[in-house]
C-alpha cells in the first residue's frame, strides 16, 4: 500500500515537472560534538554528524503543488535504511473552488509554540531532551490525507487522517483522525479542535483549544487533555491534562540590531508537584530563549529549559555566522545545572558543537 501511493505521488509530482521546472534546493549541514569521556578522565569524545536534505518543489497555476524532500542523515537512527527514512515530505496539495485537498508525508501545524504546544495533538512531544536546545531540530512527518474547508476569509474547518507508518496496509484501526475549526475573524484568534488518535492499549480522544493575541508581545495560550476509551484507565486523562503558553517579543536595537525574547510554559497540574528521587516529568516546565542580532550576518543567543521543581535546568549558549551567501558557520556549547537524578541532568558536565550549513 505505501509503495502504491508513493509511486502515485512520485508519478503526479514527476508530471508537474515535466510541465514546469521544479524549484530544487539542497541543504548541506555538517556537525562536529565534544563532550568528556566519564569513563575516562581528561579525554573528549568526538563525535562526527551529517544531515543533507534534497528539496524539489513545483506549483502549477496556484491549484497545484507538489513537494518531495530527501533527507539523509549520519548517524542514522537505525542500522538500516529504508524509503520511509529516506523520504522526509512527498505530497500533492491541490486547491479545488471550495475546498483544499493534501495527500501524501508531511506535517500538520496545530496551535502555537517553539517547544511547548497544548494544541499539538497530532504530534505530541511528551519529554524534552538536549535536542531541543541544538542546531539539529527535527520535527517530524506522517504519512496523510487532510482536507480545508474555508468558511470565509479567515476561517477554516481542517480534517485529517494519520497513517501508521510502520504498519504496511495502512490499517484503519490504527489510523489517527482529526479535526480543528480555526477562526481570526477578531483581534484574538480562536481555535478548538479534536483527535483521535491509536495506542496500542486504546484509543484516546484528545480535545483541545488555543487562543492567540497581541498585546505588544505576541502570546499564546492552549490546553488539551487525553481521554482513554478504556474505563480502566480513566486516571490517564487527569493526569494528562496539560496547559501551555508563551510570550514573544521582538524589539529593534540600535545599529539596525534585533532583539528577541521567547518565554514559554507547559503545566501538568496533576503531575508531581514535589521532587522526587528519581527522574520523572514534574507539573511545571520553563522554556526561554533570546537572541540578539546586530545585522544580517551574526547572530548571538541563549535558550534554556528550567525544571523550577526540582531545581535543574538544561542550557545552551549559541552563535551563527554567515560568512558567505547561504553559508553559515554555527557553534553551541550545552550544559546542565542539577544533581544526576534530576529532570535535566544531561550525565555529563559539557558539550561543545561546531558546525557548517551549505544552501543552493
Amino acid at each position: 500500500m505505501q509503495k502504491k501511493l508513493l509511486a502515485t505521488l512520485l508519478l503526479i509530482i514527476g508530471f508537474s515537472v515535466q510541465i514546469h521546472p521544479a524549484e530544487s534546493a539542497v541543504d548541506m549541514n555538517m556537525f562536529l560534538s565534544m563532550q568528556p569521556d566519564a569513563s575516562a578522565p581528561r579525554t573528549w569524545l568526538f563525535v562526527p554528524s551529517a544531515l543533507i536534505t534534497l528539496n524539489l518543489t513545483e506549483t502549477v497555476r496556484e491549484n497545484l503543488r507538489g513537494e518531495m524532500s530527501l533527507r539523509f542523515n549520519y548517524p542514522g537512527s537505525t542500522p538500516t535504511i529504508t524509503v520511509n527514512d529516506l523520504l522526509d515530505k512527498v505530497y500533492v496539495k491541490a486547491r479545488f473552488p471550495h475546498f483544499q485537498f493534501t495527500l501524501g508525508k508531511t506535517r500538520l501545524s496545530w496551535g502555537d509554540g517553539v517547544l511547548f504546544n497544548a494544541a499539538d495533538v497530532l504530534f505530541p512531544v511528551r519529554t524534552v531532551s538536549i535536542d531541543a536546545l541544538s542546531f539539529q531540530q527535527a520535527k517530524s512527518n506522517a504519512w496523510q490525507a487532510s482536507s480545508l474547508i474555508p468558511i470565509s476569509s479567515f476561517s477554516f474547518i481542517e480534517t485529517a487522517a494519520l497513517f501508521n507508518q510502520q504498519a504496511p496496509l495502512f490499517p484503519l484501526e490504527q489510523t489517527d483522525f482529526g479535526l480543528r475549526f480555526y477562526s481570526g475573524e477578531h483581534s484574538v484568534k480562536f481555535e478548538t479542535g479534536y483527535a483521535n488518535r491509536y495506542t496500542a492499549q486504546f484509543r484516546l480522544h484528545i480535545p483541545y483549544i488555543a487562543l492567540q493575541g497581541n498585546i505588544g508581545a505576541d502570546w499564546y495560550l492552549a490546553a488539551s487533555c487525553e481521554l482513554p476509551e478504556s474505563n480502566a484507565v480513566l486516571n490517564h486523562g487527569k493526569t494528562s491534562l496539560q496547559i501551555s503558553g508563551g510570550l514573544y517579543w521582538l524589539l529593534p536595537v540600535p545599529y539596525n540590531g534585533t532583539l528577541s525574547i521567547r518565554i514559554e510554559t507547559m503545566v501538568r497540574p496533576w503531575l508531581s508537584w514535589k521532587e522526587q528521587s528519581t527522574a520523572q516529568q514534574y507539573a511545571l516546565l520553563l522554556y526561554s530563549e533570546i537572541s540578539y542580532s546586530p545585522g544580517n550576518d551574526f547572530s548571538i543567543g541563549l535558550r534554556s529549559v528550567v525544571s523550577p521543581i526540582d531545581l535543574s535546568a538544561m542550557i545552551a549558549l549559541h552563535g551563527t555566522w554567515n560568512v558567505l551567501q547561504n553559508f553559515t558557520l554555527m557553534a553551541i556549547g550545552t550544559t546542565a545545572i542539577g544533581e544526576p537524578h534530576d529532570l535535566c541532568s544531561l550525565g555529563y558536565p559539557l558539550m561543545l558543537t561546531f558546525g557548517a550549513t551549505w544552501k543552493y
